[in-house]
């Protein structure tokens, strides 16, 4: 489901910040956010994407091994 979310950013031209990243960062990036999403519908589960709302899945050991060294599948 995340990394669907991410593709749809993708495609809206936007990249996939943590709420925090919005919030310390530069206004102007929030403002972005905000424009980019200003005419979509507000129960898609991009909005809360496109403003850091989602949380970054985990990863288990297994798969952060394996994203690290995918020579080794």
């Amino acid at each position: 489901m995340f990394d669907a979310l991410v593709d749809i950013l993708k495609a809206w031209g936007m990249s996939f910040s943590p709420m925090e990243d919005l919030i310390t960062g530069p206004l102007s990036d929030l403002h972005s956010q905000i424009e980019a999403i200003a005419n979509v519908d507000p129960l898609s589960p991009a909005v809360p994407a496109a403003l850091g709302a989602k949380g970054l899945p985990d990863l288990s050991l297994y798969e952060s091994q394996r994203h690290a060294h995918p020579e080794g599948e």
